[in-house]
């Protein structure tokens, strides 16, 4: 039988091996700082705490990231706002021009200065952050232009067909290639086949001018110089009927009259034809007999440009053309008034034969957001390059649905044109059927999907997916684009005339710029909020991974001063056994002893 003595004895061996580990277990937790010393103490905890320490480890990475932006951004206002100043100068010196006194080696000064700011507007936009371009490394729209695939323009291939400008040449690059009775390619002199049938039309009202005179009326007579010309309009508003009724697939509404009215007493340097009207009514045409008349002005495309809008009104939801409810896209609508009767001509006047990267870049940016007021030659320039690109988009797409009633999605901007208009018989609604749902469903193979996106696109301005924390969520930034002047042959300060005009262009140059460095404060804004909310993450983080990993000091204390009072009392006891007869390596052994 064993003693009871040595079982006590036992006991308190064994006891005090238990406190020593204890207390170099609360030893090294003190030291540590960690809760658990080894994965098999609670591997649930290790696990948690392990993927959250990853996580937080990636967030302060992240950080950087978010900061590298934030400067790239503030980069880019700061150019802008260079370009703020430089367009301020130029307006300046557009006013400066216009002074009676001035003389002109006194203009001519101000228009060698002006060239000057224009190219470095050019040089600014062309900034970069590191190897990274400010305003887009995009080339979707470039490559399209230079390019020499099946869709695409092929520059270098029609710089040799537009026009006049191009000996032997008479290829203006209309939507349909051909005049209206197919015999011949569409050129500068002849761009709608005149019948000669004046026979009035029966849903436009009386020709008149702007003070309600008609002809046959006992109010006065319209000018022979304007009845002349107002016969050649009647012509062609007929022809052109057909012209758009076979590139987009729109006809016209014959309940719906509108006025035709000539202004003879116009000012040059205007418009030479405008029409007004709403989504699915049109008011009037007016022409202005000054400007329709004016040298280089072919009045069969201007009638031709304004009845796509005539048509436009009457067969889509005009008011609403990318059905968001808010975008003008004044690009589509001009884009498409071009197109009809082709723009290569002016496109070669900016560009000329032999146009580099960067050339084409300033001109493609001249589309600014698509919304702005149309006035100027190299936005009529983008617009109709905007289009075609648009055209070649529709003729790539993977899209292999029923299409709709008369075109597929190979016919280009005809499926596009036709579908519009399908859906406005169909009472859609504008929301359904606009350039977003267009996009949305027949070329959902595309980098971009809507209308703003299209349009940055085309002319390279990028958007960049910035990663917001260390799980990789990211959100899409704003694409900032630079203010160029890439027509300064049709805008400078050598002439009053051309000074007016470019007073009026630099205005929307000042309202693209805003529209442009509020799109880069809107990043700068989302950034620094991303910051705010990632430091937060970041300490929530740390905080939570403290709570599961970092070891309790008080209660680690507490427990470091309790096991040594045990171990302390525990060797105490055992040195008294020292008196006994009894060895604790038989105690430890556990011989019966005295049995």
């Amino acid at each position: 039988m064993v003693s009871p003595i040595n079982n006590n004895l036992t006991g308190l061996v064994f006891e005090s091996t238990n406190n020593n580990t204890d207390l170099e277990n609360i030893v090294s937790k003190l030291s540590s700082g960690k809760k658990n010393l080894r994965v098999g103490e609670d591997s649930g905890s290790h696990s948690q705490g392990t993927k959250l320490s990853s996580k937080n480890i990636r967030d302060i990475a992240n950080v950087q990231n978010l900061q590298n932006f934030l400067s790239f951004t503030q980069s880019q206002d700061g150019v802008l706002e260079q370009v703020g100043k430089i367009l301020h100068r130029m307006d300046e010196l557009a006013t400066r021009a216009l002074d009676i006194t001035a003389t002109d080696g006194d203009c001519e000064n101000y228009n060698k200065e002006f060239i000057e700011l224009a190219d470095q507007l050019s040089k600014f936009s062309r900034e970069k952050f590191g190897d990274i371009n400010l305003f887009g490394g995009g080339t979707a729209g470039t490559d399209y232009i230079k390019g020499t695939e099946a869709n695409d323009f092929n520059y270098a291939q029609n710089v040799q067909n537009i026009g006049t400008n191009a000996a032997g040449s008479t290829d203006t690059g209309s939507v349909l290639g051909n005049d209206v009775t197919g015999n011949g390619i569409l050129n500068d002199s002849s761009v709608v086949n005149n019948t000669n049938d004046a026979t009035p039309l029966s849903y436009v009202s009386p020709v008149q001018d702007e003070d309600g005179n008609a002809t046959g009326t006992g109010g006065g007579v319209i000018t022979a110089d304007g009845q002349a010309l107002m016969d050649n309009a009647v012509k062609w508003i007929k022809d052109t009927q057909s012209i758009v009724n076979s590139a987009y697939g729109w006809t016209i509404d014959t309940g719906d009259t509108w006025k035709l009215q000539i202004n003879e007493n116009g000012q040059a340097g205007g418009w030479a034809a405008v029409v007004w009207g709403y989504q699915g009514n049109v008011d009037r045409m007016e022409v202005d007999l000054p400007d329709a008349t004016s040298s280089g002005i072919e009045f069969d495309r201007v009638i031709a440009h304004e009845m796509v809008h005539v048509m436009q009104h009457q067969n889509t939801y005009s008011s609403d053309p990318t059905g968001d409810g808010s975008s003008r896209a004044t690009w589509l609508s001009e884009g498409l008034a071009e197109f009809i009767h082709g723009s290569d001509e002016r496109v070669y006047g900016i560009l000329g034969n032999d146009p580099s990267d960067d050339d084409i870049r300033d001109l493609t940016n001249a589309i600014g957001n698509g919304n702005e007021d149309w006035t100027a030659n190299d936005q009529y320039a983008a617009a109709y390059l905007a289009v075609r690109f648009l055209d070649s988009e529709i003729k790539s797409s993977s899209y292999t649905g029923a299409g709709t009633t008369n075109f597929n999605v190979s016919d280009g901007i005809r499926h596009m044109t036709e579908w519009m208009k399908e859906q406005k018989v169909a009472n859609a609604g504008a929301a359904n059927s606009g350039l977003n749902a267009y996009i949305s469903t027949f070329l959902g193979d595309k980098e971009y999907s809507n209308n703003e996106e299209f349009i940055n696109y085309f002319k390279g301005a990028t958007e960049m997916n910035v990663a917001i924390d260390g799980d990789g969520s990211t959100y899409k930034s704003k694409a900032v684009s630079s203010i160029t002047i890439s027509d300064t042959t049709s805008y400078n300060l050598t002439s009053i005339e051309k000074a007016k005009d470019t007073l009026t262009f630099l205005s929307t140059k000042l309202t693209d710029l805003a529209e442009q460095r509020s799109l880069a404060g809107a990043n700068m804004s989302r950034v620094q909020n991303e910051l705010q909310n990632l430091a937060g993450k970041i300490s929530t983080g740390e905080m939570a991974v403290s709570r599961i990993e970092d070891a309790d000091i008080a209660q680690e204390s507490s427990n470091y001063a309790s096991s040594q009072v045990r171990t302390q009392a525990s060797i105490a006891i055992l040195a008294q056994a020292k008196q006994l007869n009894v060895g604790v390596s038989d105690l430890l052994r556990g011989v019966n002893i005295g049995g």
